[in-house]
């Protein structure tokens, strides 16, 4: 079997754990063969372990539970990797999944810090005015006027 994680929009590795090789695809038509001695499998597993869990308040000692490394070992990996370490992409993944249930649902705040994995509703405004300047309330509105501004004619009909 093969752990394969999008790393961003466009960006795919494709492991097949205990070998020698694993694939850096990038859009439809590039694929970049890797050394797995950088431990891409465990990167990508650790990946889609966090994504799948994203509704849930984990941590990197959950992530670790997962992946059969050191944290030390598994931080220094996700920063070849990624550039970036394993908590960053646990609140990297976080927002994300807030986001999109801030775009697409009408869910309190409250209810999407929860489905996001924050602790409560103040922590998901703390690290959304950090990471955006913006609350998710503001956010919310920002989305939603620039979605109803692109759907809404650009010359109205004159009565």
């Amino acid at each position: 079997w093969f752990h394969v994680s999008e790393l961003e929009p466009g960006v795919t590795i494709v492991a097949e754990p205990g070998h020698v090789a694993c694939w850096l695809v990038q859009g439809r038509d590039r694929a970049i063969l890797i050394d797995t001695g950088l431990g891409v499998a465990d990167v990508a597993a650790a990946i889609r372990f966090i994504r799948e869990h994203s509704d849930a308040p984990i941590g990197v000692s959950d992530v670790l539970q997962q992946i059969p490394v050191s944290r030390r070992l598994l931080e220094r990996r996700f920063q070849q990797v990624l550039g970036r370490g394993v908590w960053e992409e646990i609140n990297r993944v976080r927002m994300e999944h807030a986001k999109s249930l801030l775009d697409n649902t009408r869910l309190s705040v409250a209810a999407v810090a929860a489905r996001s994995g924050f602790t409560d509703h103040a922590h998901l405004c703390v690290v959304f005015r950090r990471e955006l300047g913006l609350s998710p309330t503001a956010y919310r509105r920002e989305i939603h006027s620039l979605a109803d501004a692109r759907s809404s004619p650009r010359n109205p009909p004159v009565s």
